[in-house]
């Protein structure tokens, strides 16, 4: 995967229909990985690789430190570790959270990627840094939590 073709993917516990939606939608022989952070709690075990195998025609799982990259899956960050793509590794983080997150979106994206997420995502100063660098999308009235993990 010389050109780590990677789609990532970023939201917070109250975006799982969101994609069940997208997931579903993703073509069999997509010739891209798909990385997944969600904000999840680490006390407790999360069946969502499983759903989202259910619905989608790509196989997720929760990624494994040292895995290498392959097209046409579906890799989920692990509940309390940071997704960091390492070359065509994942690694998985322990660092400090981000945002008062762990896994945050924001050690997944530093490879260089591009995040679509709706503007009431974190506090105002960091959202205007963000709107300049990644796309939005999503409506904030449509969301299930009243917050995201940072300050509001």
């Amino acid at each position: 995967m010389a050109n780590r073709d990677i789609l990532a993917i970023g939201t917070s516990a109250g975006g799982v229909e969101a994609l069940l939606f997208l997931t579903g939608n993703l073509q069999r022989d997509l010739p891209a990985s798909v990385l997944l952070t969600i904000h999840l709690p680490s006390h407790a075990r999360s069946s969502l690789d499983d759903l989202l195998s259910s619905r989608s025609d790509l196989p997720a799982r929760f990624a494994q430190d040292g895995e290498t990259l392959r097209k046409s899956r579906i890799y989920i960050a692990p509940p309390d570790r940071h997704l960091i793509v390492d070359g065509d590794r994942l690694s998985l983080g322990e660092g400090p959270r981000e945002n008062n997150a762990r896994p945050a979106i924001d050690p997944m994206l530093r490879w260089g990627g591009r995040l679509l997420r709706w503007a009431g995502y974190w506090g105002r100063s960091h959202r205007h840094a963000e709107r300049r660098r990644f796309g939005f999308v999503g409506d904030p009235a449509s969301r299930r939590h009243d917050r995201g993990p940072g300050p509001q």
